[in-house]
C-alpha cells in the first residue's frame, strides 16, 4: 500500500525483543543509513513505542531531522512532533481506496459496486431506482404502507396458517386407518409411485375434508410394512399442509386497509412500474396482495431499501460539496474474504464509505427486526476489515419527520410495527449507532466534518 503511494518503507522483525534498550539498538542499527525518518507510533505495543521514542531522541540529538507521527482513531487529523518536540497538527486529505485499507487488514474486497466516484451503467440504473423509491417513500404515505405490507410477515395470515395446520393434522390423524384393517392387494404395491404422484396432483384441487378422504382411498391398496406406511402417511400430511400454506399465501388480503380512489390506485401503479415493478390491470377500490406481481425490479424490498439508502447518501453529498470533498470512494454490496489462496467469503457489508482521512463508514440497511447478535457481528466484521479507524451505523426505515412526541414516549404511525420502532433501542443497547433514513445528513456531517 505504501509503495502504491510512492512512499518508501522499512519493516522490522521485532517480535523477539522484550527489552526497550535492546530494541532501541536494533532500530538505530537498521536506520543508520537513512538521513531522515518518519517514525509511526500509531498502534502497536507500548514497549515498541518507547523504544522508537528513545531511538528518535538519540538520532535527533545527532542532528537528524526525524519526525514522530501519531494518528488517533475517529479524528481527521494526524499529529507530528519534530526534533524540537514542536507539535504540528495536519488535517488528513488524501485519496486512499477501500482496497488500500482492507489490504492493511488482510482482507480482499473481491466483489463490490462502486457508487462514487465512477459508477458503471448498471450501478447508475440501480441508483436511479433507489432514488425514485426514496422520493416516493418520503412523500407518499400509501406507498410506505404497501412497502411494509409486502416486506413484513402478515400476522393475521400467520395466525390462520398456524391454526389450520393444527386442525388438518388432527383431521388426518383421525382419518388414518389401522394397517390391520386394510385389505391390501399386491397390484396396489406395484403401482405405488404412480398412486402417490396421482394423489399429490389431485390434492391441489381438494376443497373439503370429504374430497381429501376420497383422494386417499387409493392409498388403502398399497401393501407396506407398518413403518413405511406411517412414513408415507406423514409425508402426505406434510404435503397437504405445505400445499395449504401456499394457497393461503396466494390468497387476497389487503395491503392497505382503507379504500382507495381510482386516481390513487392509478398513481400507485405508475410509481411501482417506474421502479420496475408490476401490478395487475384490473384493481377495484383497494390493493390486495395478489394485485401486486412485483414491487420493484429487485427480488425483495430489503434489497431495494439498500439502494434507497445509497440514493439518500448520494443525494446528500451531491448537495453538500464540503461532504463530497471528504470522500474517496463509496461502494455497495461489498463481499470480502481473507487475503490468501482458496479463501472463502467471510462477510458482506451493505454500503461502505472510504474517507479521505483513512477511515471507513459502514452503513447497514435494516428494514425490519434484527438480533443483538447480528448487530455485534456487523460491528466485529467492520473492526476486522478496517480496524479501529471505522464505524458501523445501522440505518432503518423510520422517518424522524413522522415522530409523534408525547409526554411519555415517541410514537409512529401504526404501519410501523413494534419491531421496526424498537430498532433504535436495540442498536443503542449494543452500543451501535442508529440513524433514521432522514437523519443521514446529520450523521454524515458528524462523521465527515469532525475535528
Amino acid at each position: 500500500v505504501l509503495n502504491s503511494h510512492k512512499i518508501s518503507s522499512k519493516f522490522f522483525n521485532i517480535g523477539n525483543f522484550s527489552d526497550i534498550h535492546e530494541l532501541k539498538k536494533e532500530f538505530l542499527k537498521e536506520t543508520q543509513t537513512f538521513e531522515n525518518i518518519l517514525w509511526n507510533i500509531t498502534g502497536g505495543q507500548k514497549i515498541h513505542t518507547l523504544a522508537i521514542y528513545e531511538a528518535f531522541l538519540e538520532r535527533t540529538s545527532n542532528k537528524h531531522n526525524d519526525l514522530i507521527l501519531y494518528f488517533e482513531a475517529n479524528k481527521t487529523k494526524y499529529y507530528i512532533y519534530d526534533r524540537h518536540k514542536k507539535l504540528i497538527e495536519i488535517t488528513v486529505d488524501t485519496y486512499i481506496s477501500l482496497d488500500d485499507i482492507f489490504t492493511l487488514y488482510n482482507t480482499n474486497a473481491y466483489e463490490k459496486m462502486e457508487l462514487f466516484p465512477e459508477p458503471d451503467t448498471l450501478t447508475k440504473m440501480y441508483l436511479d431506482v433507489g432514488k425514485k423509491a426514496l422520493d416516493y417513500y418520503e412523500k407518499d404515505e400509501t406507498f410506505r404502507k404497501i412497502f411494509f405490507a409486502v416486506m413484513r410477515p402478515n400476522p393475521l395470515i400467520d395466525e390462520i396458517k398456524g391454526g389450520l395446520e393444527k386442525q388438518i393434522r388432527n383431521l388426518l390423524n383421525g382419518l388414518k386407518p389401522k394397517l390391520s384393517d386394510l385389505k391390501i392387494m399386491r397390484a396396489g404395491y406395484e403401482n405405488f409411485e404412480y398412486n402417490i404422484n396421482k394423489i399429490f396432483r389431485r390434492l391441489k384441487n381438494c376443497q373439503s375434508p370429504y374430497e381429501m378422504r376420497e383422494t386417499f382411498q387409493s392409498l388403502y391398496l398399497i401393501t407396506n410394512p407398518q413403518e413405511i406406511y406411517n412414513e408415507y402417511w406423514n409425508a402426505i400430511k406434510r404435503a397437504i399442509i405445505d400445499e395449504l400454506n401456499k394457497k393461503i399465501d396466494e390468497k387476497n388480503y389487503p395491503l392497505v386497509s382503507e379504500p382507495l380512489s381510482k386516481e390513487k390506485i392509478d398513481t400507485l401503479k405508475k410509481l411501482i412500474e417506474s421502479l420496475g415493478g408490476k401490478m395487475v390491470d384490473e384493481i377495484k377500490n383497494t390493493i390486495k396482495r395478489s394485485d401486486l406481481i412485483a414491487f420493484s425490479m429487485f427480488d425483495r424490498n430489503g434489497h431495494l431499501f439498500e439502494w434507497m439508502v445509497a440514493g439518500k447518501i448520494m443525494n446528500i453529498i451531491e448537495e453538500k460539496r464540503n461532504l463530497k470533498n471528504k470522500i474517496s470512494q463509496i461502494h455497495l454490496g461489498v463481499k470480502t474474504k481473507p487475503l490468501k489462496e482458496d479463501a472463502k467469503q467471510d462477510a458482506e457489508l451493505d454500503i461502505v464509505i472510504t474517507t479521505r482521512f483513512g477511515t471507513t463508514l459502514v452503513f447497514e440497511a435494516k428494514t425490519y427486526d434484527f438480533s443483538g447478535e447480528t448487530i455485534e457481528s456487523k460491528e466485529n466484521q467492520t473492526l476486522k476489515k478496517s480496524g479501529p479507524y471505522s464505524k458501523t451505523i445501522i440505518v432503518g426505515p423510520l422517518l424522524k419527520s413522522l415522530e409523534i412526541k408525547t409526554e411519555d414516549e415517541i410514537k409512529y404511525p401504526v404501519y410501523f410495527d413494534n419491531k421496526i420502532i424498537e430498532q433504535r433501542a436495540n442498536a443503542e443497547k449494543h452500543n451501535i449507532s442508529y440513524a433514521c433514513l432522514d437523519e443521514l445528513d446529520i450523521v454524515l456531517e458528524k462523521q465527515l466534518l469532525k475535528g
